[in-house]
């Protein structure tokens, strides 16, 4: 049998009904309960047989044809109205949770959870209108028609009748009180939790640390659960084939705990897998900063998506579930950062953000932004990209955008193009309260008629870093560790380091040199999940006080090594091996930059913090 909360236990009688409060309810007679029963059973005219049992009256008459005269008093008949008597009926016992699910389960004939939306469980619109009249009948109150529709689950059912059970308006909208608008606010990172290929995933961003700590290469040819890349690369050229050869994948894409979070099999199964990994991750984000599924129903939580368009439609158009009463909402980009919404009741602002590769950061911008206006009391930073389309790899790979030999070669004179990677990343925004780190500041661009539409500009990126430095009120000496957006491309890379040599490095004459590297030599370029991916590497890099090796590091590219030379010689650092920040810095607060520039033009750049004084939480574990 399943345990209940304390107060949803029902009274002990003892020869006949005798209430007791919420805290002496227990699902065995306790002290004091068996205290009134002996009490009851020494009374004047006391029978000579007494019982003592924990009763709960609504499943039990329910199950009855009639209600007995002896019971007359007692809550419900089996019809669901009240017992014959004048009495209104006790709210606090009908609008529990339990007894709101012993009716639900009534109407709709199985179990249902508490904070699933009863329509998504079988509840018809017919069985809406039968459970608003018994729920109607056995509080004595008048609901609206609407009434599954305004309060879709249980537990916000339970809510609406303890409210009226308490002289509360039911339908009244909440007030929210005028505050005061600070559009330069703290905002700290409260939690992360970041799962990348390679099997770096789970424990916050710690797994994504050991990752690059450790120089890892997470880059592999398609696997066959993807598509046959043998078969599918058939006709098309060496150079075409090599580049759509290798990229770093997720492991475990098909799995999902469709219960947990409410969502039906024959849904889960026709979801995006992009869908079932942010409502994980960004759960567990969340769970990380002390929230929980029952506070977070209802709240001003926002969550600010970056993705772009889901190659799970390849896939679902290939395929039978395509006719599936699903398949509208398996794979969009809105409905992406919609489920996680709905999932989870958050009410706060709900956007998909699609900058190409800025996309996440830029979304991480958008929450920023949010909690200084007060539009909402957290922000779910997220951003995802999954790879199934082999048709979308031999797009950009005939577009020249990917390398041959499938890695990210950074800063390297091998650079030839990027190598794809996934990811799933997420972070919680608040506005500070004394957390480890700080997002100091960031800021958002386009950079304009540039070379082509998609040919970086140099120029804006100055401007780009001068601006979020400015922003976020260090100086740039104070800049210790930089994650540069980095793809391995010719003509990225020289861009910008000369961008980060004419708007940094400038400043640190005399400072131990800035440590530059990018995780997408490690995980391949997620793409919409990069600019999140980066910065959850620079926080974990700035909580440990070390900056990790550029994996694919070989021989500097000589544009690079030129433009360093010019612009800020001893005044940079591309670490071959893990570095170690500079004790210094490391004892005033460690501060760092990440970049994520989208080809689409539009380019971001984020500056976080770390406070020296406060140790690193560690990994919160999810309950079973």
């Amino acid at each position: 049998a399943r345990t209940r909360p304390a107060q949803e236990h029902p009274p002990c009688i003892a020869r006949t009904a005798v209430p007791l409060r919420g805290s002496e309810c227990r699902s065995a007679c306790g002290p004091r309960q068996g205290m009134r029963a002996l009490s009851s059973a020494l009374g004047l005219r006391a029978s000579p047989v007494v019982a003592a049992l924990a009763v709960r009256w609504s499943t039990f008459l329910g199950s009855m044809p009639s209600v007995p005269p002896l019971c007359s008093g007692l809550l419900l008949t089996a019809g669901g109205g009240a017992a014959d008597t004048t009495a209104s009926v006790p709210l606090g016992a009908v609008a529990s949770v339990g007894e709101v699910l012993t009716l639900v389960r009534r109407t709709v004939g199985s179990e249902v959870d508490a904070d699933a939306p009863l329509m998504e469980a079988g509840l018809d619109s017919l069985g809406a209108v039968e459970l608003r009249n018994l729920l109607q009948r056995h509080c004595k109150a008048t609901l609206p028609s609407t009434l599954v529709f305004e309060h879709p689950t249980a537990r916000q059912l339970s809510r609406l009748l303890l409210a009226q059970g308490n002289g509360r308006p039911a339908d009244a909208p909440r007030q929210t009180a005028a505050v005061d608008i600070d559009r330069l606010a703290s905002v700290e990172v409260a939690s992360s939790c970041a799962v990348g290929p390679g099997g770096a995933q789970g424990e916050g961003t710690a797994a994504l640390w050991r990752l690059v700590a450790c120089g890892c290469d997470a880059v592999s040819e398609v696997p066959a659960s993807r598509w046959d890349v043998r078969a599918g690369l058939d006709g098309a050229s060496s150079d075409l084939a090599e580049r759509q050869r290798h990229a770093a994948f997720l492991a475990d894409a098909e799995l999902f705990d469709s219960g947990f979070f409410g969502v039906a099999p024959a849904e889960a199964a026709v979801m995006d897998p992009q869908q079932r990994r942010l409502l994980e991750v960004g759960y567990e984000a969340l769970h990380g900063a002390a929230m929980r599924k029952a506070s977070l129903q209802g709240s001003l939580c926002g969550v600010f998506l970056g993705v772009w368009t889901p190659e799970f439609n390849d896939v679902l158009a290939r395929s039978p579930a395509a006719l599936s009463v699903y398949s509208a909402t398996a794979a969009m980009c809105s409905v992406a950062a919609g489920r996680v919404s709905f999932v989870l009741g958050l009410q706060g602002p709900c956007l998909s953000y699609d900058t190409a590769c800025s996309s996440s950061l830029a979304a991480a911008h958008g929450g920023m932004r949010a909690l200084q206006l007060r539009e909402c009391t957290a922000a779910l930073a997220l951003g995802v990209n999954m790879i199934f389309s082999q048709r979308f790899s031999a797009l950009i790979a005939v577009a020249g955008m990917t390398s041959p030999r499938g890695r990210s070669h950074s800063f390297d004179r091998r650079a030839d193009g990027y190598g794809r990677g996934e990811g799933c990343h997420a972070a919680v925004l608040r506005l500070a309260a004394g957390g480890l780190q700080l997002l100091r500041g960031c800021v958002v661009r386009q950079d304009g008629r540039s070379a082509s539409l998609t040919a970086p500009n140099g120029q804006a990126q100055q401007a780009l870093v001068v601006a979020a430095v400015g922003e976020s009120g260090l100086d740039a000496g104070e800049v210790s560790c930089y994650e540069a957006h980095g793809t391995g491309t010719a003509l990225g890379d020289p861009i910008e380091v000369r961008s980060i040599a004419l708007s940094v490095l400038h400043a640190r004459a005399g400072a131990a040199p800035l440590l530059v590297g990018s995780l997408k030599a490690n995980a391949g370029h997620a793409e919409p999940a990069a600019g999140l991916a980066g910065m959850l590497r620079l926080s974990a890099g700035l909580s440990e006080s070390r900056s990790p090796a550029n994996a694919q590091l070989r021989a500097l590219n000589p544009h690079i090594n030129s433009t360093l030379a010019e612009e800020a010689a001893g005044r940079c650092a591309l670490p071959a091996q893990l570095a170690s920040a500079d004790a210094t810095a490391v004892r005033r607060g460690l501060a760092g930059g990440v970049s994520s520039f989208g080809y689409s033009g539009t380019i971001a750049h984020a500056l976080l913090s770390v406070d020296p004084g406060r140790p690193a939480p560690a990994p919160t574990s999810l309950p079973p």
